[in-house]
């Protein structure tokens, strides 16, 4: 009790995007091994699972909290790189689930 809750992912991701040894070699194998059970590119082979369809209007949601400062820069049709995993859903819902549990965390360590 009292401590601070920290996501697996969230630590996961932070590796990521330290950039450090010893960290990060653990972290890329994880992605990596994630990547083949999330991504499913089964390009007709026998046996692979097939593709999730992509949404049909290619549009993905994701959900965070930012300082307002940081608003402007996110724009319409703007190309970016994030240096970390970045959790994306077709569902709204799901991209507004990401969104509180990030405003949840971020509150908690203002206390």
């Amino acid at each position: 009790q009292g401590e601070e809750y920290v996501e697996f992912c969230s630590i996961a991701a932070a590796a990521v995007r330290e950039d450090r040894e010893p960290a990060i070699s653990s972290a890329v194998t994880f992605f990596l091994t994630l990547r083949g059970v999330v991504v499913r590119r089964s390009h007709g082979q026998p046996g692979r699972p097939p593709n999730r369809p992509f949404p049909s209007d290619r549009r993905t949601l994701r959900g965070t909290t930012m300082p307002a400062k940081n608003l402007d820069f996110f724009q319409k049709g703007k190309k970016y790189r994030v240096p970390m995993p970045l959790a994306t859903s077709a569902k709204e819902d799901v991209a507004f689930d990401f969104m509180e549990g990030s405003y949840r965390r971020d509150m908690s360590r203002k206390r």
